[in-house]
This record gives C-alpha cells, structure tokens and sequence, in this order.
C-alpha cells in the first residue's frame, strides 16, 4: 500500500523530501509556483543579471556533507570536481 505526501514548495527542502519519502514508499507530487525548481537556492534576475543564491552555493558539498549523505542514501554516484585557482 502506498502512502502519499504532497510537498508544496520545489525549493532544497521540497526537492529533497520528494526524493526521500519514495525511498519509504510514499508517493510524492512536489508542487512549485515558480517555472523553476530550486527555491532560494535557485538563483534571480535583476535586468538583465542573474544572480546564483543560496545556501547550496558553498556549503553542503565537503566530505560527509549532507549532499554527499543524501546521494548515497538515494543511491546515486557523482562525480565532483574542485576548482581551483591558478
């Protein structure tokens, strides 16, 4: 039997339930206003400037950060890349 959640806000804490509670058998519709997913961790447009913001623009990706926890949760392998400059 399957369970249902709606989660209304595609933003880092939306996204990342909808991918979660499948894991647990819940059906999960994610529900944005926005014509783009991410939330304040998304980005903005000022004119003709767009601006990436967020929490997720630094922090989360070290070595056991809670990106890195989720997808190997989830199952998934990325491949990260630090950049730096010369």
């Amino acid at each position: 039997m399957h369970k249902q959640v709606v989660v209304i806000g595609g933003g880092i804490g939306g996204l990342t339930a909808g991918a979660l509670l499948p894991k647990h058998d819940y059906v999960v519709p994610v529900l944005e206003a926005s014509r783009e997913w991410g939330g304040c961790a998304g980005k903005f447009q000022r004119h003709f400037y767009t601006f990436p913001v967020g929490a997720t623009l630094g922090m989360g990706f070290e070595s056991g950060g809670i990106h890195e926890r989720i997808n190997a949760y989830l199952g998934l392998k990325l491949k990260r890349f630090l950049l730096r400059k010369s």
